[in-house]
Formats: structure tokens, sequence, C-alpha cells
């Protein structure tokens, strides 16, 4: 089931005026955008950069909704092309 709510807006490295983070300084990917990845785990491009709730309530929205642990990449998301949905 994808999240209703991406990881992103719970995370304290996003820059909302830009939709970009320090993961992803050119723009978040869309697959990410949309819930369809898990940035508790490694990405493509992702510099070594991951996703680090702003706060408590952030931590406990997104294990409600995507789970206690990361879910590996499963290789939808196209590095060269940040815009990309892949689902």
């Amino acid at each position: 089931m994808t999240p209703l709510v991406p990881m992103c807006a719970y995370c304290s490295r996003l820059n909302p005026e830009t939709f970009s983070c320090d993961a992803f300084p050119e723009g978040i990917p869309g697959a990410l955008t949309i819930g369809h990845a898990d940035h508790r785990a490694p990405l493509p491009g992702d510099g070594d950069v991951r996703f680090r709730p702003r706060d408590e309530q952030a931590k406990e929205a997104v294990i409600e909704e995507w789970g206690p642990e990361p879910t590996p990449y499963d290789g939808s998301l196209n590095p060269e092309d940040p815009s990309e949905i892949s689902l």
C-alpha cells in the first residue's frame, strides 16, 4: 500500500520552498514525492543522505504510515531523471 503522505513531509532535510533537500538538492525524485520509495533506505543519487524526522511526532507518523523498518530500494527510481515517477 502506498502511504497517503510522502515521507518528505516529515523530514528535517526538506526545503519546502524549492521542494528539494540535502539528499536531492536539484529536486526530489517523483517516486519519493508520491510515496513510492522509502528514504530510510539508501537510494541512487542521495549522496548517502537519508530521511531524518523533524521531530518525535514526525518519527511516529512515518512508523505508522511506513512501518517500523525501512523498505529496501527495489530499482524503480531512475537516478538519471529526478522527475521520473516509476510505478
